[in-house]
């Protein structure tokens, strides 16, 4: 009898401790999931918080950007492009690249205008005011070895040769203060690509190699032309050549616009999304690009989160804007 009591007795501890062990197992898998959990929404919360901390950095580059305008290049050596958040344990650093050497390369949508100025804002200094003695420029030499191009893109549908495919200009602010622009000019106004400095459906496709160009040599506009005519707004003045316009000396705050005027309909009859064109200079020319890049870096307690966005340079509108042969 007492043998049997003693066996009852260590089944009943060995179930004990068995169920013992099965709710410390299940305990510690709970335990371990509520942990990854809690892993799971920390991680969360950080990258939020990262997040909005470099969002943070981008608007406050933006907004240095809109007060300076285009062509800004800063990195991210200044102070003043820190962003502490000392409760937080974080830190932002903020930058912008608005400038490239020598060529910018880009496309652009049907009847969009691109501007870009040849001149920036060169103080490195993101806290100091505005001053026209930090504003700085593509020097005359620069300005006369631009060239503007529009490689290979589509072949146009056959409209016939005298068909304007992209108007371009160039604006200035002159010794007085006041702004004009020179514009192409056709000698016969009901036959505007011959004897003209318009860029026309032969020149795009002399850029592709597939027809003679007689104005653009090789489909190119070469601001430093002397032969081919132009007009200067408000003037009227038609004695200034191109070359001429871009050279002066007195002037300041440079501009070059061009826009496409034909349809993106190719000879096959197809639409096309997006027409390609290059703006060169010689090996010393810095341009700013018609799209800029801000990059801002968080670091935020052992995580590091670096975000990288292009932005387009919004047009200016000019004085003398013009359309034509749409």
């Amino acid at each position: 009898m007492n043998t049997k009591k003693l066996k009852n007795r260590g089944f009943s501890l060995f179930v004990s401790i068995v169920a013992s062990l099965i709710l410390m197992g299940v305990s510690v898998a709970i335990i371990a999931s509520i942990n990854r959990s809690l892993d799971q929404a920390n991680n969360i919360a950080r990258s939020n918080q990262a997040f909005f901390m470099a969002e943070a950095g981008k608007e406050a580059a933006l907004f240095h950007h809109s007060v300076r305008g285009a062509g800004l290049k800063l990195d991210d050596s200044q102070s003043a492009q820190n962003i502490n958040f000392p409760e937080l344990g974080a830190d932002v650093q903020w930058k912008i690249d608005g400038r490239k050497d020598e060529k910018i390369v880009g496309t652009m949508h049907e009847n969009e205008k691109i501007t870009i100025p040849l001149y920036w804002d060169s103080s490195d200094n993101v806290g100091a005011k505005f001053s026209d003695s930090s504003i700085q420029g593509i020097d005359a030499a620069g300005r006369q070895s631009l060239k503007l191009s529009f490689p290979d893109n589509p072949i146009f549908k056959d409209q016939g040769d005298n068909k304007v495919a992209i108007v371009f200009s160039v604006s200035r602010k002159n010794s007085s203060g006041k702004y004009e622009t020179w514009i192409p000019q056709a000698d016969n106004p009901s036959e505007p690509c011959s004897n003209s400095s318009f860029y026309c459906k032969k020149d795009m496709e002399a850029n592709g190699g597939t027809a003679q160009n007689v104005n653009w040599a090789n489909g190119i506009i070469n601001f430093n032309d002397t032969t081919n005519p132009g007009k200067i707004l408000p003037s009227g003045d038609t004695t200034t050549s191109l070359k001429n316009f871009m050279a002066d000396s007195n002037s300041a705050n440079y501009e070059i616009s061009f826009q496409p005027v034909l349809p993106f309909i190719d000879n096959t009859d197809k639409h096309f999304a997006v027409l390609n064109f290059k703006l060169e200079g010689n090996n010393n020319v810095k341009i700013p690009r018609n799209i800029y890049t801000i990059t801002s870096t968080v670091n935020f307690k052992g995580f590091k989160k670096v975000v990288a966005e292009d932005y387009k340079e919004k047009p200016s509108i000019g004085a003398f804007d013009y359309t034509i042969f749409k």
